[in-house]
């Protein structure tokens, strides 16, 4: 009886150091890497294919196609802190970490199967269908500052903002959402699976000038009458203002010597700022934006910083 007792006792002791152990220390945890597996996941594709400059003095004299954009990494951070708990988080390093996730490099259309050619804003329309197709979850451009949580989405595709195309909408908003951020419920929905196989056959047969002709933006209206069952939030998108529903522009987001008093309002249901590349990219007079580090960014006087501000990563 007393070897008996014993053991209890040794059980209850070890039951209880190791769950002290394990709030001490968290790798204790045999489940640790189960934990969050079970969250939908958001979705960040990094552009490889555009060559940067490593370091702001180097002035431009040496590239690499290694990520080096400070406000890119602000905003990662923001996309990260704002949904931690809710989802998880993946990036997805150019189309050679595209093909990997899909399953190799037969997986991608004939004009993505070399992983240095330039993207155009419309092949984005099958990267986002192919990963939310196979594997649902968020889509969420990288240039993307998140103010609040995405919160938990409906079961259904969900969009987001407004065609950024247009320069005014007035109250109207417009047909077509804007495709910075998109929501697939669950693997192998059928509007997602559809929309990969119309992109992937239209990349295959095409001779370039899709983003031209807007040819995503007809696949979506395409799509939307034979699945019509999909949700839009126009206004989770900051990304107008005013009663025209002008755009927020680059010189409003870049603006100096605002003192904290912002150009446009904060709507009460916007949750993301979308920043607009490649727009950002190949104009050369913001340039000087995208030398800029994030001490910079934090110490500086732009509209910008005060919304990484709201953010939580300033």
């Amino acid at each position: 009886m007393a070897v008996g007792l014993i053991a209890v006792v040794a059980i209850t002791i070890g039951a209880s150091v190791s769950q002290n152990m394990i709030g001490i220390n968290p790798f204790e945890s045999v489940i640790l890497f189960k934990k969050g597996l079970e969250l939908p996941t958001i979705w960040v594709y990094l552009d490889t294919s555009v060559l940067n400059s490593r370091q702001y003095a180097d002035f431009g004299a040496r590239s690499s196609r290694a990520l080096n954009l400070p406000f890119v990494n602000l905003c990662y951070e923001s996309i990260a802190r704002q949904n931690s708990g809710q989802y998880k988080i993946q990036a997805i390093s150019g189309l050679e970490d595209l093909s990997n996730l899909l399953g190799g490099a037969d997986k991608l259309p004939d004009k993505l199967k070399n992983p240095l050619v330039t993207l155009e804003p419309s092949d984005y329309a099958w990267i986002r269908s192919a990963v939310l197709a196979k594997y649902g979850g968020l889509w969420v451009a990288p240039t993307t500052i998140c103010i609040e949580p995405f919160g938990k989405l409906p079961d259904k595709p969900c969009f987001f903002g407004t065609d950024a195309s247009e320069t005014f909408v007035g109250t109207a908003g417009t047909l077509v959402p804007n495709f910075h951020v998109a929501w697939s419920p669950a693997p192998d929905c059928d509007f997602w699976v559809a929309w990969e196989q119309i992109s992937r056959n239209r990349l295959n047969k095409s001779g370039g000038g899709d983003t031209a002709r807007g040819a995503d933006k007809w696949e979506f209206l395409a799509l939307a009458s034979i699945y019509p069952d999909i949700e839009v939030r126009p206004l989770a998108e900051l990304g107008r203002k005013g009663a025209s529903g002008r755009r927020i522009q680059l010189e409003d987001l870049l603006a100096t010597g605002q003192e904290g008093d912002l150009p446009f309002e904060i709507g009460a249901n916007a949750v993301y700022v979308p920043i607009p590349w490649p727009e950002l990219r190949d104009r050369t007079n913001f340039g000087w934006f995208l030398k800029m580090s994030e001490l910079q960014i934090a110490q500086s006087d732009l509209v910008i910083r005060d919304l990484y501000r709201m953010a939580g990563v300033l």
